[in-house]
């Protein structure tokens, strides 16, 4: 399933995508500033067993990508609506959506809204890892990676990379895919280190 999965992403042994991670620096309507590019790096060891070094630079600031116009590429997106300005612009395409509040005092998620119940399924440590045609160019694809918070990009991230075959397990070649995951702490070392799928 993973390489189905990753398909779009990588062709012949060549990584044919961009990595997206949210600014460090105050940016966007909500002046966030990005904390979870790290997590980027265990997504980059995994994706590095199915592609060869790459030889352009692979890594984006989601201000560079709008920047530059590159929405219309194949992108990997680390990061949630708060920090990722790239994910605040698809989420309404997502098929589990961020339920963001916007208000004078600024910018809140406070879960996430499930395709299947309607409900909305709330918690730091809640991600999605989800796939879809972009919008900007239905022959290119978008992975998303993010979470509530920072917990739960990290929690999207180690389900993938770690628990593969478990987030994958319902995937078959959809075009959209979506699965909500929570991030455990099963060591009791205050550090998520395995997940729990949602949805």
């Amino acid at each position: 399933n993973i390489s189905k999965f990753l398909g779009p992403f990588i062709k012949d042994g060549e990584l044919d995508c961009r990595i997206v991670v949210g600014s460090p620096d105050p940016h966007g309507p909500f002046k966030s500033y990005a904390r979870d590019g790290h997590y980027g790096i265990n997504l980059a060891l995994f994706l590095g067993q199915f592609c060869d070094f790459p030889d352009r630079f692979s890594v984006k600031l989601d201000v560079d990508i709008k920047t530059e116009k590159e929405e219309k590429n194949n992108l990997v997106i680390i990061g949630g609506p708060g920090i990722n300005m790239l994910t605040n612009d698809i989420n309404n395409f997502l098929p589990a959506k961020f339920n963001i509040q916007r208000s004078e005092e600024g910018f809140s998620c406070s879960g996430i809204l499930s395709e299947k119940t309607g409900k909305e399924i709330s918690g730091r440590a809640k991600g999605i890892i989800a796939r879809i045609r972009n919008p900007y160019n239905p022959e290119k694809y978008i992975l998303i990676l993010a979470g509530v918070t920072v917990l739960g990009s990290k929690a999207a991230i180690i389900g993938l990379t770690k628990f593969t075959d478990l987030v994958l397990s319902r995937f078959t070649g959809q075009k959209s895919y979506s699965c909500i995951v929570e991030g455990l702490d099963l060591d009791s070392d205050g550090k998520i280190d395995s997940i729990e799928v949602i949805e």
